[in-house]
């Protein structure tokens, strides 16, 4: 399953996202919409046994992670990805323990671990982050899930239709 998420900017002052899930075709797409709260920073969103969490990356700047988390961030030489790091462990903490670290698995793809560097069981993840956002998605089975979020550009609306219907894209 690969989720693709889009911030609509059409529905200004509301943040609008678009979620569109594809088993080698497009199976769903729904549309999400939230009020600007400053209270509410992260977006969650539930997609059948999906969870889908995005956070805009500047509010996560003054978050404090545990020491293994920091160390991880730390070790990334550019700022911008220490950055969105730092953002996806915000994401993560919500959800899990703060000792949960990113790891990744032979083929690259990113995968939640514990303190020990043990994978956490039945746990499907991932994570995207798109100029100022930072997007995760993790699910308790082990099908192979993957998330991507993007904002609207002409880059996004030339491949769309690799991963939206034509109903969809006439939406888009």
């Amino acid at each position: 399953m690969f989720l693709t998420v889009t911030q609509e900017t059409s529905c200004c002052p509301r943040s609008c996202w678009r979620l569109t899930a594809t088993s080698g075709r497009p199976t769903a797409t729904r549309r999400f919409t939230h009020d600007e709260n400053p209270r509410t920073m992260i977006q969650t969103f539930q997609f059948d046994n999906i969870t889908v969490a995005v956070a805009r990356i500047e509010e996560c700047e003054r978050v404090q992670l545990s020491d293994s988390q920091q160390r991880d961030v730390d070790s990334l030489s550019i700022e911008k990805r220490r950055r969105e790091r730092k953002a996806c462990y915000w994401l993560i903490n919500n959800f899990f323990s703060a000792d949960t670290l990113i790891a990744h698995h032979s083929d690259g793809a990113p995968m939640l671990v514990d303190r020990n560097g043990n994978p956490l069981a039945e746990i499907s993840f991932s994570l995207s982050h798109s100029l100022e956002y930072a997007a995760i998605a993790f699910s308790k089975s082990v099908q192979p899930l993957g998330v991507d979020i993007e904002q609207p550009s002409a880059k996004i609306r030339r491949v769309a239709s690799k991963f939206l219907s034509e109903r969809e894209l006439a939406d888009f």
